[in-house]
């Protein structure tokens, strides 16, 4: 049975879209706004190292429950519309898990191999991340990947569903989380939520859209009676006419945003290679970097120029509607200018 739910999860995360199906055998409720249209981040590619490891994982509960919290959380969801098992479903009912891009930058202690691994997911709109450790490490996070001014962490126990709330703090900077027993060898999973966002304990219910606060009723007052077809006369003139709307801020150079970019993604260190399979000033994976003919210059990022990287990054932007290819830094980055700044 654990290899039979094992083989049903790991297709769902695949795929991208668990469905209705895994939806149902994990109790995630349905986003009131629908399949069809609730918002998505691009999908991510599949990481086959984690897709080896829940293909080898033991028929165990225990081995069952880590292979699909690494799947889900190390990319494996493509669109992170996905079910999960037992308390998993929970965990990513409460919060809204379609909006889930994996990116280990955020990591940004050592993130391990096999299954020491870290992995890690964060909302395209910075709203909360998550983080998994299968095996009790410690996690070092980059807290500027979260939106807001101030950070609510939490332990969630995959054991139990049981959440462990830690004190606020604030939401810049790296932060590095002991898991509460001290690394006996057992599963968590870190929650840091945007305290503006509102969500509540993890693998509590949220309403359909994930958030913590539902919609507010209709409102009961009566309609507003129809206005008569001729105004009554009036001998008071008519106001004058409003002001022309002041002109938009010039928009910002392009070359401004990469540096913006870089400074979030690498602090603006061009040459940058920490050994964690990203690579210079905007973190360039080396499948990305070849695929837009970035070997032109060089073999990988680091070792090219600010120009050199610059112009690869517009063709990965230009390809994919924007700058979705750096997620953690996309909403701090763009935020405020206008709207001539962005990609057409």
């Amino acid at each position: 049975m654990a290899v039979v739910l094992l083989g049903v999860a790991v297709l769902a995360l695949l795929t991208g879209r668990a469905g209705m199906v895994i939806r149902t055998v994990a109790g995630i409720p349905t986003p009131s706004c629908g399949d069809a249209t609730c918002p998505r981040p691009p999908a991510r590619p599949v990481d086959a190292r984690l897709v080896a490891a829940a293909d080898e994982a033991p028929g165990r509960w225990r081995d069952v429950r880590r292979a699909a919290y690494r799947a889900f959380l190390g990319g494996a969801a493509g669109s992170a519309e996905t079910g999960g098992l037992g308390h998993l479903g929970s965990l990513l009912g409460s919060r809204p898990h379609w909006r889930a891009v994996a990116d280990q930058r955020i990591l940004t202690g050592d993130v391990g191999t096999g299954a020491e691994r870290l992995v890690a997911s964060v909302a395209d709109d910075g709203s909360y991340l998550m983080a998994y450790t299968a095996t009790g490490r410690d996690i070092e996070v980059d807290l500027d990947a979260l939106s807001g001014e101030r950070v609510r962490p939490w332990w969630y126990d995959p054991r139990t569903g049981e959440a462990m709330e830690l004190a606020d703090l604030p939401s810049r900077g790296r932060a590095l989380f002991r898991t509460p027993d001290g690394g006996a060898g057992r599963d968590w999973v870190l929650v840091l939520d945007d305290v503006e966002a509102g969500f509540g304990r993890p693998g509590a219910a949220a309403s359909g859209d994930g958030s913590a606060t539902p919609s507010p009723p209709p409102s009961s007052a009566p309609p507003a009676p129809r206005p008569s077809s001729a105004p009554p006369p009036s001998s008071v003139p008519p106001p004058a006419a409003a002001p022309p709307a002041p002109a938009p801020a010039p928009p910002a150079p392009d070359e401004a945003v990469w540096d913006r970019l870089a400074q979030c993604e690498s602090s603006g260190n061009w040459s940058i290679n920490t050994g964690n399979g990203y690579f210079g000033g905007l973190q360039f994976a080396a499948a990305t970097w070849r695929a837009y003919g970035g070997t032109a210059y060089a073999p990988t990022a680091d070792l090219a120029t600010r120009e050199q990287q610059i112009a690869v990054a517009r063709k990965v932007r230009d390809d994919r509607g924007g700058y979705g290819s750096w997620p953690a830094c996309e909403r701090k980055v763009l935020t405020g200018l206008g709207p001539d700044a962005r990609p057409k």
